[in-house]
This record gives structure tokens, C-alpha cells and sequence, in this order.
């Protein structure tokens, strides 16, 4: 009986992945972030009021859920505010 292959990096302790029990995947890798504007990349999240940055969209931001937008990698700005067009 022939033992099945696993690829080198899907084995804990080796490759990419960490040797704790940590998950890998965050939201921000599981999903695929696109700037609206200039439809590029985009990379977290920025506000379009006053420029704070973050990993994840921010519900309770100070400045209101709506100006919390994906920023794009292009420009670096909140895809309000991108200047990639």
C-alpha cells in the first residue's frame, strides 16, 4: 500500500505554515479585496475621513462604518480617494 503524497507546505512544523495551532487564514486572506474605483488590488482598509488604517472593516469606526473602505494597493488610498485612473 502506497502511503498518499502531502505536499510539504499543508504539514504543521514545515513549509509556511506554523508549528502552533494557529489558523493561517485571517479574513483579510480569504477574501480578495478590490478597489471599486480603478478595480486594482486592494489591501485592508482605510478611512476616507480621517486616513486610520485596519486589517478589518471597523463597524464601530468614529467617523461611521461607511468611510471604513478597502484601500487600494495601487495608490494607498481609500477607494473614495484613488487616484490610480
Amino acid at each position: 500500500m502506497v502511503a498518499p503524497m502531502v505536499h510539504p507546505e499543508t504539514v504543521r512544523g514545515k513549509g509556511r505554515l506554523p508549528a502552533t495551532g494557529a489558523n493561517p487564514y485571517n479574513e483579510k486572506t480569504m477574501h480578495n479585496l478590490v478597489c471599486a474605483k480603478c478595480d486594482g488590488s486592494a489591501d485592508g482598509f482605510k478611512c476616507d475621513a480621517c486616513g486610520e488604517e485596519f486589517a478589518e472593516p471597523q463597524p464601530t469606526h468614529r467617523c461611521g462604518a461607511n468611510h471604513c473602505q478597502p484601500k487600494c494597493t495601487g495608490c494607498n488610498q481609500p477607494q473614495a480617494k484613488c487616484t490610480c485612473l
